[in-house]
């Protein structure tokens, strides 16, 4: 198995590639491995929203996904950031953390403008690591505590390392595109597309690996479709806002808002 942080298009007959960043594993062992990557190159090239949504890759994907696993469990401990505004008078609090009216939010990877979905990850470097500019050191980066109550939520786990190989090919696009080619598209309409298609089949969000983090440092970012009481009943405000500026120098296992221990189901 070939290990590294970035892949272009494939043409390793024979071989499986594994993300540095996500650990996250596409198979081009055999012919069908190699037809499985092409229905998606196409899939991903397609013109506009109409084109994706009835692409046959489409209904391939929609009918694989129904066999994806969900995370399992009682609550899961997620984290949320922001840098510090002017109106976090007279500090960052809890709700200054969201949600956001649908006039100002903006298009993420998995979200259309005007349609708020709430963002976490399973550590809190990971958020750190989704904030920092360019590697730019990082400046009133504020961190918060969310507690999902996972047993009322069905959370496709499309982080889990043995899904069927089509999925793990749509997902490996949807979070890298094509380098040097014109999938990886700067407004994000193919994960965009994979987000509503999974949000169409009933899951209440997922969970996808982060793609900033690094071998040594990875983590999932949950994704919470239709998340306006779920965003309220989520955060924790028994916790405030911790300053994380000094995060990604420290990562200690020892400091409660650095702990990913059980990324799939932690139970409290």
């Amino acid at each position: 198995m070939i290990e590294q942080e970035q892949v272009g298009f494939s043409d390793q007959v024979g071989c499986s590639v594994t993300r540095g960043a996500t650990g996250r594993t596409t198979n081009f062992e055999t012919s069908e491995h190699q037809l499985q990557e092409a229905c998606v190159i196409q899939w991903a090239k397609a013109e506009n929203k109409d084109a994706f949504l009835s692409h046959p890759a489409a209904a391939k994907f929609r009918s694989i996904i129904s066999e994806t696993p969900v995370i399992n469990g009682t609550t899961l401990l997620c984290y949320r950031g922001c840098y510090r505004r002017s109106d976090m008078l007279p500090r960052p609090l809890p709700h200054h953390f969201g949600p956001p009216p649908p006039e100002r939010t903006e298009a993420g990877r998995y979200n259309n403008t005007g349609e708020p979905v709430l963002y976490l990850c399973t550590a809190a470097y990971g958020v750190a690591y989704e904030k920092q500019e360019d590697s730019k050191p990082i400046k009133d980066l504020f961190c918060q505590e969310y507690i999902l109550d996972i047993s009322s939520l069905r959370l496709a786990d499309f982080a889990h390392p043995n899904l069927d190989n089509f999925i793990q090919i749509v997902f490996e696009y949807a979070e890298y595109g094509m380098r040097g080619g014109n999938i990886d598209k700067s407004d994000y309409i193919f994960s965009q597309i994979v987000g509503a298609i999974v949000k169409q089949c009933g899951f209440s969000g997922m969970s996808v690996p982060g793609v900033r983090g690094t071998r040594a440092h990875r983590y999932q970012n949950i994704v919470i479709f239709n998340p306006e009481v779920i965003w309220e009943q989520s955060v924790n405000k028994d916790v405030e806002p911790v300053c994380i500026d000094s995060i990604l120098a420290r990562q200690g296992p020892n400091e409660r808002l650095e702990s990913d221990t059980q990324p799939r189901g932690y139970n409290m």
